[in-house]
């Protein structure tokens, strides 16, 4: 039974009817529905927050940026909106760390 108040996370796929089919769902420490098999998923979104929130961020976000735009196919978004949403007055900041980080990396692909 799901708690009043849980926040349902990582939802399977629904199928037969609207029935969900494999994964059965767990209630973490803080009260997020989770479901079994997603736990690769978790820790991935779990450890993009914490880095979002740490002082390492910025040079994480240029770093991410940089691999992006030369050899690395996830996108930087995944950890420019948490930030961005964590501290909004530093959008700015964040989006042009982002782009001069893009710019050298794509500087980087092209010269190789």
């Amino acid at each position: 039974m799901v708690p009043p108040g849980a926040i349902l996370a990582n939802r399977p796929r629904q199928t037969n009817g609207g029935r969900a089919t494999g994964a059965k769902p767990r209630v973490d420490a803080i009260g997020v529905l989770v479901y079994e098999g997603r736990e690769m998923l978790r820790k991935l979104y779990d450890w993009v927050m914490r880095l979002s929130a740490s002082p390492h961020a910025a040079i994480a976000l240029a770093a991410l940026a940089f691999a992006e735009s030369a050899f690395f196919p996830v996108p930087p978004d995944t950890l420019l909106a948490p930030m961005i949403l964590a501290r909004p007055e530093r959008a700015w900041r964040f989006a042009s760390i982002c782009v001069v980080g893009s710019i050298l990396g794509g500087v980087l692909g092209y010269a190789i």
